[in-house]
């Protein structure tokens, strides 16, 4: 054992080495360091305990360099990059949510590449609120008297919550109180928020009345949750926005507010575009609701962001608090929400991504599949074609709502799907597919054609999988 604890290599031996100097260029001298300190010490240990078969200096070396090299080409790999997405899921949770458009992109970078106006009115020459260009935006496009933004929409309830309702009751609809990801309830937090929760109704079925005979002198308000990541079907049933608008109306001296959350951030009429009506903002509003809150990365397309839209003292009361200093966004994200309002003002639908997946006709969408289809089916070794598929929104918006899509189903003769799966995942910019009945799918709903080029020479090597 002794004599082959000589044959563990010397660090600047190994940090020397060609292909480990290629990951100290693109990773760093540190996390190379720290991977081969790591790497040898474990060869010592197996030496020492296991008596690892290393007969000579050039074997332990390359025992070591072996498994640094495993490693250190996982840290370059798992790093956040740009993937394709090809999943059909429009809003991935796992892929980012909402891509922002071009424009949004470059405002960002714009804005953030030197100083900026963020809190400050060129025209005038002082001090200005950092929210003054969104909300200007907001209050155009949903008829709010004022508007608020932080970081995300749990944040936008918490806020809501914390300002308005704090030390009082907040009655919500059994059927409403979900679970957001990661788990994280809504009712935990109303709970943090300082809120007393009162339980309206049954999980399937809540009328007006249940929520009317909990309201007291310390009821603060009415709670309204969209469901967006499930559907309650069967003997169901739920109090709308409008009728806790006029339930709260019946109690003049001591009005329960009417807080809604919207969850997905809708802005323009689906309907008009062919896909099912949903309510958007402005609906909300003219319903009468006190304060909306919703989602800036999901139908609405922008960054991730909680808005809040409303009446003008409700919001003020929400920006004079001290949490919303902790939860405010930055620049960055508030120069990609402003570029996607723009947007929205100008009626550019077409150049907002989650939008121009959405509003896609389904026979554009099979054309476009086609179109990859004839690029891939000329490539040696693989079997494809163009079919129908089922796109989803995804993200926690408008669920259980089935896209019509079309795509190119993948396979290579003996070749397992989960193999070519994860050759298509381990490129320079991930190819993130589906796997279903042992082909792979490339759902066109999602891809950009301008990424085709890109997907066909990927899927030239497909070749060599087939051979090893």
């Amino acid at each position: 054992m002794e004599n082959k604890l000589r044959f563990i290599p010397k660090m600047d031996e190994l940090m020397k080495d060609s292909e480990i100097i290629r990951f100290r260029e693109e990773l760093s001298d540190n996390t190379v360091l720290g991977v081969l300190r790591e790497e040898t010490e474990n060869l010592r240990e197996c030496i020492q305990n296991k008596g690892t078969p290393v007969e000579d200096r050039v074997a332990a070396a390359a025992w070591v360099k072996q498994r640094a090299i495993q490693r250190l080409q996982g840290k370059k790999t798992d790093r956040l990059k740009r993937v394709i997405n090809a999943t059909g899921v429009i809003l991935h949770t796992n892929l980012g949510r909402a891509p922002l458009s071009r424009e949004a992109a470059a405002k960002v970078s714009e804005v953030v590449s030197g100083y900026n106006n963020l809190e400050y009115s060129v025209s005038e020459g002082n001090r200005r609120s950092r929210m003054f260009y969104v909300e200007e935006l907001l209050k155009e496009l949903t008829g709010a008297e004022a508007a608020l933004a932080v970081n995300n929409n749990a944040a936008a309830v918490f806020l809501a919550m914390r300002a308005l309702c704090k030390g009082k009751e907040v009655i919500l609809s059994r059927g409403e109180i979900v679970e957001i990801g990661d788990s994280f309830r809504i009712s935990e937090i109303i709970r943090e928020s300082g809120c007393i929760l009162r339980e309206a109704g049954a999980t399937n079925r809540t009328n007006i009345g249940d929520y009317e005979s909990l309201i007291c002198e310390n009821t603060a308000a009415l709670l309204k949750i969209h469901r967006s990541n499930f559907r309650i079907v069967g003997f169901t049933g739920e109090a709308g926005a409008s009728e806790l608008v006029e339930l709260s109306r019946k109690y003049p001296q001591n009005r329960p507010l009417v807080i809604e959350d919207m969850g997905s951030g809708i802005l323009e009429d689906l309907s008009k575009h062919g896909m099912k009506y949903e309510r958007t903002v402005r609906d909300a509003l003219h319903d009468g609701v006190d304060v909306v809150t919703f989602s800036g990365d999901k139908v609405l397309g922008g960054p991730q962001a909680g808005v809040i839209a409303g009446k003008k003292k409700y919001v003020d009361l929400m920006r004079k608090n001290q949490m919303y200093r902790c939860l405010r966004l930055d620049k960055m994200c508030l120069a990609a929400l402003e570029a996607t309002l723009w947007q929205y003002a100008r009626g550019d639908y077409q150049n907002i991504p989650v939008l121009k997946s959405l509003f896609e006709t389904e026979e554009s969408v099979h054309e476009k599949a086609g179109r990859l289809n004839t690029m891939l089916s000329g490539l040696v070794g693989i079997h494809c074609y163009a079919g129908p598929h089922t796109a989803m929104s995804g993200g926690g918006a408008l669920p259980g709502e089935p896209i019509g899509s079309s795509a190119v189903f993948i396979a290579v003769p003996g070749v397992p799907a989960s193999d070519i799966d994860s050759y298509l995942r381990n490129q320079t910019v991930p190819i993130i597919a589906t796997i279903t009945d042992g082909e792979v799918i490339l759902d066109a709903r999602t891809v950009d054609e301008g990424d085709f080029g890109y997907i066909r020479d990927v899927c030239t090597g497909l070749k060599d999988i087939a051979r090893t």
